[in-house]
């Protein structure tokens, strides 16, 4: 289908149109990735003179000759808009979708992203808990009893890879900029799987999910992992308060009761049994105020035991109890009402509870139930209060009874003096316990401070040793055995990146200010984070003159080059400290446990996933954890050939596949379903498959080389994906300055091809689930801005309802924010559902 391309008699001139451009200097120039006017143009006179081996003054007059011949100045807006007139567009195969990018597809001469998580697996266990709200209560449930709840109501659908439930008016607890979120959730999904990932940690977690299901881990900075990824020792992350805007709804002695029945109460008879005689006396006034009558009270003397005191209740107290009142030990439950209220109401009912069945002690407090519901709850309220728990399953009595031991420990402690106790009291001396930030962390914050601030000095000291002798600056130097490190110990260390980047700038300040003399550099050498005689190589002389800078004259001829050295060394030093104080800050978000064991068991049974488009993760498990697109780009491939009337632009594909992702087997169905001939189809586009971002780069100039000296009529590029092997190779510490600029330039390339030759770029990006402020929400793509800016269009993929995919316009120079639904099928991208 592809039209053979026709010759034209203006061609582009070629380098060696350029005076002083020969064609031994073209050759050597085309070998180093320029092999037009435009890459010459763009260059600057020394790395022209060093690439090319010739003067600074004839590089300088041929990027001049280049830049006339290219009329790179200014042009009015109306020979703009004729110079667009050549720009072709391809149809996605979907008139939605098409209407989404203005009517007509996605167009030459731009760069079209679309990023997002297509497909399910992201799931949990039918007997996980879960946490959602609904109608201003908050639920913590099993999530497949959640899901039969709303299937009765609402009806079930079948879409792709399983079953859905709409669930409108639920919202969950989600993660979204930095914060935790009540967000609405459109579905409830459930797939069958065959295997699931048990994973156990040491605060008593227990997950049962599936393998693509992602958890927010560690590993060289804050990242989510699928399960199958995780390994024994590696450590997750969980919420570290439940902060939320609440409405009062108990007032403090509704609560307090409420607590202490809890954990005291029964149904039968219906009443609290307790032996605090203070409490005792506190429960029979409040009934008395609350409900107009005093109780009976029944005591039961134990020799050489406290007093027992069994306190009954009446009817019309039952109306209060939201079926409290009916529970057996293995039954209770948290109100639900008391989630959404304030803190303080809930300090007062954790009072009560913790007053009737707390076991509190001068290093330690915990409450131990039969109820598997009341635990998990329990660790929920608690982070209400910002307190961290662990749960433990524990056996006892004559039957081997099981019971359900929550703990706070640590620091965590310290926010048990919000809560409101009527009898006992907790005031204890708080130490590290094996709950803080592990080892891992600090490790890797201890090498960013070797790249930063650390190093060696010879015989000067540092300053950061002189002013930070601190258990901090201990856990850098690697001058303690610490498993864990306490928050106050990670503020000491965010404290001494703080100050030494603060000391940094002041020196580059001065430099900048001032010329290098022997007295600035008396003034700075202290402050220098470096040895200062490690620059004798770049300055090409000895270690031993360098020295003599400081102690006698810096020489004239290498006071500029020494001065930048200095000033490039503390730029490379800052920005490692910066991202050390992003990489603590976003650790100081979350909780931390560690992975004890993980395993693969047999399941062959439903699992489950909310669907929550703001966010993409929600808050589960027995204790709160943080739980968590190709098609169109071969659809395009196959659309490109069709004659334009059609909708396509009567040219060739070309398919850059990082992931492994090209299927002939489905270009072919494609082909079949716009009735063209499949292995013609497939002749038309030309595939490579990238090792490696450098490999990634080199076939751009493939593609330049293809279409200048093979005529290749190529009028779509297709990368899938755009930044998994930048993502994948630049991931160490200290790397992300170094992967943005090299995608950077790889980005302008792929501009500068689309516009030379008049060519639809179309690439998908992964998303990034880092959920810190600082980098993102987990739906932004990767690459940041650096990508977004070079994209034209930036498009958002998700699942919608009933089997559609839904495309969200996020970014675009002339179209406004809109959304468009369609349908992935057997013959590719189409407004209609398939059969």
């Amino acid at each position: 289908m592809a039209k053979e391309k026709e010759e034209v008699d203006d061609k582009e001139p070629g380098l060696t149109s350029i005076p002083g451009i020969g064609p031994g200097i073209a050759s050597k120039l085309e070998a180093a990735g320029v092999y037009d006017l435009m890459g010459l143009a763009v260059m600057s006179p020394p790395a022209l003179s060093e690439l090319a081996g010739v003067g600074e003054a004839v590089a300088r007059k041929a990027i001049q000759a280049a830049r006339g011949m290219m009329k790179l100045g200014f042009m009015d807006g109306a020979e703009f808009d004729k110079r667009r007139a050549d720009i072709h567009y391809i149809t996605t195969g979907s008139k939605n979708l098409d209407g989404l990018f203005g009517g007509k597809g996605i167009e030459s001469r731009a760069i079209t992203e679309c990023y997002g998580a297509f497909g399910s697996g992201k799931c949990v266990s039918k007997d996980t808990p879960v946490c959602y709200f609904n109608d201003s209560r908050m639920h913590v449930e099993q999530i497949q009893e959640t899901y039969k709840k709303y299937q009765d109501k609402n009806g079930e659908m079948i879409v792709e890879g399983g079953c859905a439930v709409p669930v409108s008016t639920v919202k969950v607890l989600a993660w979204v900029n930095g914060n935790l979120k009540i967000v609405n959730a459109d579905n409830i999904y459930k797939e069958k799987v065959k295997n699931l990932y048990v994973v156990k940690t040491k605060r008593g977690r227990i997950l049962k999910i599936t393998g693509k299901h992602q958890l927010l881990s560690f590993d060289n900075g804050v990242n989510w992992k699928r399960a199958e990824e995780l390994q024994k020792w590696d450590i997750i992350a969980s919420p570290k308060k439940i902060d939320l805007t609440t409405e009062y709804e108990y007032d403090l002695d509704d609560a307090y009761f409420l607590g202490i029945f809890t954990a005291e109460g029964t149904p039968n008879p219906f009443s609290i049994s307790i032996t605090d005689q203070k409490i005792k006396d506190w429960i029979c006034n409040y009934i008395n105020r609350k409900f107009g009558y005093l109780p009976t009270v029944r005591t039961r003397k134990i020799e050489g035991r406290l007093d027992c005191y069994t306190i009954l209740f009446r009817n019309n107290t039952r109306q209060f109890m939201y079926k409290l009142d009916k529970c057996l030990a293995d039954s209770k439950f948290i109100p639900e009402g008391i989630f959404l209220s304030n803190i303080d109401v809930i300090s007062s009912f954790l009072g009560g509870y913790f007053d009737g069945d707390g076991e509190v002690s001068e290093s330690d407090i915990s409450a131990t139930t039969k109820s598997k519901i009341l635990a998990t709850q329990l660790t929920y309220l608690l982070l209400r209060l910002g307190i961290s728990s662990s749960l433990k399953e524990r056996f006892a009595g004559t039957n081997n009874e099981k019971f359900y031991v929550v703990r706070i420990s640590g620091e965590d402690r310290k926010e048990l003096s919000k809560i409101m106790f009527k009898s006992k009291t907790f005031t204890p001396n708080v130490k590290n316990s094996s709950y803080g930030y592990p080892r891992i962390i600090i490790d890797y914050i201890k090498d960013l401070y070797m790249d930063s601030i650390g190093g060696n000095r010879g015989n000067l000291r540092k300053e950061v040793g002189k002013y930070f002798i601190n258990q901090g600056y201990r856990n850098l130097i690697s001058n303690t055995n610490s498993k864990v490190i306490n928050e106050n110990t990670l503020n000491q260390i965010k404290n001494i990146f703080t100050e030494q980047s603060n000391t940094f700038m002041n020196v580059l300040n001065i430099l900048k200010n001032n010329n290098l003399s022997q007295s600035i550099l008396h003034e700075i050498y202290p402050k220098l984070p470096f040895a200062f005689n490690s620059l004798s190589e770049k300055m090409n002389v000895s270690k031993k003159s360098i020295g003599n800078y400081i102690s006698r004259s810096i020489p004239d001829d290498k006071n500029d080059l020494l001065r930048k050295l200095i000033v490039d060394e503390l730029n490379a030093r800052i920005d490692v400290a910066v991202l050390a104080l992003q990489i603590i800050n976003e650790i100081k978000l979350f909780n931390w446990d560690i992975i004890e064991s993980i395993e693969m068991i047999d399941y062959n049974d439903y699992v489950y996933d909310f669907v929550v488009p703001e966010g993409h993760s929600f808050v589960g498990g027995n204790l709160p954890t943080m739980m968590h697109n190709t098609q169109l780009g071969l659809t395009l491939t196959v659309n490109v050939q069709l004659p334009k009337e059609q909708g396509g632009s009567e040219g060739k594909a070309v398919y850059i596949d990082t992931e492994g992702t090209f299927r002939p087997d489905r270009i072919k169905q494609i082909a079949e379903g716009v009735g063209a001939n499949p292995e013609k189809v497939l002749k038309n586009i030309l595939v490579a498959r990238a090792f490696n971002s450098d490999h990634q780069i080199l076939l751009l100039d493939k593609i330049t080389e293809m279409i200048k000296e093979n005529n290749e009529p190529i009028k779509l590029v297709v990368i899938d994906s755009l930044t998994a092997h930048f993502r994948a190779e630049f991931s160490g510490r200290g790397q992300l300055a170094d992967r943005q600029q090299k995608l950077n330039k790889y980005l302008h390339h792929l501009m500068k091809l689309a516009e030379q030759h008049n060519i639809a770029i179309y690439v998908t990006n992964q998303v990034m689930a880092n959920p810190a402020m600082m980098f993102g929400d987990p739906t932004t793509a990767i690459g940041g801005n650096i990508v977004g800016h070079a994209s034209t269009y930036r498009v958002y993929l998700r699942r919608g309802k009933q089997g559609t995919r839904v495309a969200k316009m996020i970014d675009a120079p002339n179209l406004p924010e809109n959304e468009a639904a369609f349908y992935l099928t057997l013959h590719g991208v189409r407004d209609e559902s398939p059969e």
